[in-house]
This record gives structure tokens, sequence and C-alpha cells, in this order.
């Protein structure tokens, strides 16, 4: 590696996005084993909160164009 591209390696940014992945990783595992548990209580509580997680935290609003909404 040269000194250059061994800089770009160790930016802050892809540090940042190594831990953050390792987070989602330990909480999609953590979240798999409460599944296999099997207890349907802990799953239907999974399934909600990603459905409430997925309607606040995603998408886009609709743009409206000359009055017509979609």
């Amino acid at each position: 590696l040269s000194p250059c591209s061994a800089k770009r390696v160790f930016t802050f940014y892809r540090i940042s996005q190594a831990l953050l992945y390792a987070w989602q990783m330990t909480l999609a595992y953590i979240l798999m084993l409460i599944a296999m548990s099997f207890n349907i209580w802990l799953i239907l509580a999974i399934i909600f909160g990603e459905a409430i997680g997925y309607f606040l935290f995603t998408g886009e609003l609709p743009s409206c164009e000359n009055g017509n909404c979609c």
C-alpha cells in the first residue's frame, strides 16, 4: 500500500461505517436469538418494532407538483 492509499483506508468515515455495521450486525443477531426462543409475544414485538421503524425512518414523502399529489 502506498502512503496515500493507506491514508484513505483509515479515514474517520470508513471507521465509523465499520463500527455502525458491527452494531447493526450485533442487533440483528440479538433479534434472531430472541426470535429463536419461539416466544410468540417477543416475535410479535420484533415485527411490530420493525414496522414502526420502517414507517418512521424510511422512504420519502410524496412530492406535490402542479397540485397533483401521488
